[in-house]
């Protein structure tokens, strides 16, 4: 990364808290850690189709040496010495009939994780509530490829725009799809299918819908952050200094629109193995638990 990639205004478009994958960090290394990395937004949730897809700001929020100011369902402020660091609400929601992510980015409501709904359907709802839609690794599930089903079903909704309303607001290429997913998933298929994103890539060039670079992965604290946070979009000059609530969400909205190289620049590294490893493995073991947890008590 060179210099002025490091000192440039960046964005974190998804990544997860720490407690979803059994990390503790101190509130107070991580908020001062994406200062110092001048992360100027970040939306970051919790586990897939999360009912508390907000913990992350209540960790922000125990930061002792950040003010904070309350934009509601938006998300949160929190301003040191004069600098601004935004957190919008995030949720990640799977469709059910195919089994692609979409992430909800400051929508004004949780989208309900328990109806039978497609993904064009959650795009819809994700944009009437305000938020931006946006498609992750719509080419594989983990170590599985897209069925020829999901392809054809990926051409109708980004090239063909069988849904209009429903278009989704960027595609991501994403830092978790190391070498080692991509070796599973060609032997899983035969030696047919391997690179999630250099899909995505095509589709995005071919269907007009910008392509973003993200994450993935789980913040911890100071130390580490650098080396996870591996992908990031950014900027010549921070978008967002004089925005509040909605207009933050319409801001990011705006730059992501106008594309790459105009709107904003991709970052983007794939992460180290052992991260993966240790971050994503461990992420999924606590995902389980947690939900069986949270469906145990909803039952009673």
């Amino acid at each position: 990364m060179d210099l002025v990639t490091k000192i440039s205004p960046k964005t974190v478009l998804h990544a997860h808290h720490p407690e979803s994958s059994f990390s503790k960090t101190n509130p107070n290394d991580l908020a001062l850690s994406l200062l110092l990395n001048n992360i100027v937004l970040a939306s970051l949730s919790d586990f897939n189709c999360s009912p508390t897809h907000n913990n992350f700001i209540d960790i922000m929020e125990k930061s002792k040496r950040f003010t904070t100011t309350n934009l509601g369902e938006y998300g949160r402020i929190f301003q040191l010495n004069g600098y601004k660091q935004f957190v919008v609400t995030e949720q990640e929601v799977s469709g059910d009939q195919h089994k692609i992510d979409v992430y909800s980015l400051g929508c004004r409501r949780e989208i309900p994780c328990d109806k039978h709904w497609d993904v064009h359907e959650i795009i819809d709802s994700v944009k009437q509530y305000g938020g931006i839609a946006i498609l992750n690794m719509p080419f594989a599930r983990d170590f599985k490829p897209a069925t020829d089903d999901d392809r054809k079903y990926l051409e109708q909704l980004c090239f063909e725009k069988k849904w209009p309303d429903s278009v989704p607001d960027a595609i991501d290429k994403d830092a978790l799809d190391i070498w080692l997913v991509r070796l599973a998933r060609s032997m899983l298929s035969g030696f047919k299918f391997g690179n999630a994103n250099d899909l995505a890539e095509k589709l995005a060039l071919k269907s007009g819908i910008p392509l973003v670079a993200v994450p993935d992965t789980s913040l911890r604290n100071s130390d580490q952050y650098s080396k996870i946070v591996s992908s990031f979009i950014y900027f010549e000059s921070n978008p967002f200094l004089e925005s509040s609530g909605e207009k933050i969400v319409e801001k990011l909205r705006g730059v992501i629109q106008v594309g790459e190289n105009i709107g904003y620049k991709n970052y983007f590294e794939y992460v180290s193995t052992l991260n993966f490893l240790t971050i994503k493995l461990s992420g999924r073991i606590a995902r389980q638990i947690r939900m069986k947890s949270y469906y145990a008590k909803k039952q009673k």
